[in-house]
């Protein structure tokens, strides 16, 4: 956040969010997390009014105690409703990379965390419509 007018004073024509997974390992709160999300948009609708700002989930895990499934999609759900006060775009990640059970698609990675070529493809895959 306290690097963000770097990128704001470009006037970037689009910008992509997805942050504060390391944030639920250090135990912030739900409420801490979406609060840094809203606050971000409103930076940066203020310092780049004509950003079109995306603001995507955070991605699914496995086999991640420190990284409880249940805070995420908490989190997501707040995030979508930033997206839907601030009328930007909300871009549902975690639908598109879980498997039956509700976690992170094993396919996707390899420590449950971190995407693989195959996740990356996957997540290119559903924001490429809106990249151009």
């Amino acid at each position: 956040m306290y690097r963000l007018n770097e990128i704001t004073s470009s006037k970037p024509k689009k910008i992509f969010l997805l942050i504060d997974v390391n944030d639920v390992r250090y135990k912030r709160s739900v409420d801490y997390i979406i609060g840094k999300n809203h606050q971000i948009v409103e930076i940066i609708k203020k310092e780049s009014p004509k950003t079109k700002i995306y603001l995507q989930s955070i991605l699914p895990t496995y086999a991640r105690k420190e990284r409880p499934i249940d805070t995420i999609r908490a989190i997501n759900q707040g995030l979508e409703k930033i997206a839907q006060q601030e009328n930007i775009i909300y871009i549902d990640l975690f639908s598109h990379f879980i498997d039956s059970t509700g976690y992170l698609d094993k396919k996707y990675s390899l420590d449950g965390l971190h995407l693989n070529g195959v996740g990356y493809q996957n997540w290119k895959d559903v924001i490429k419509h809106l990249v151009r």
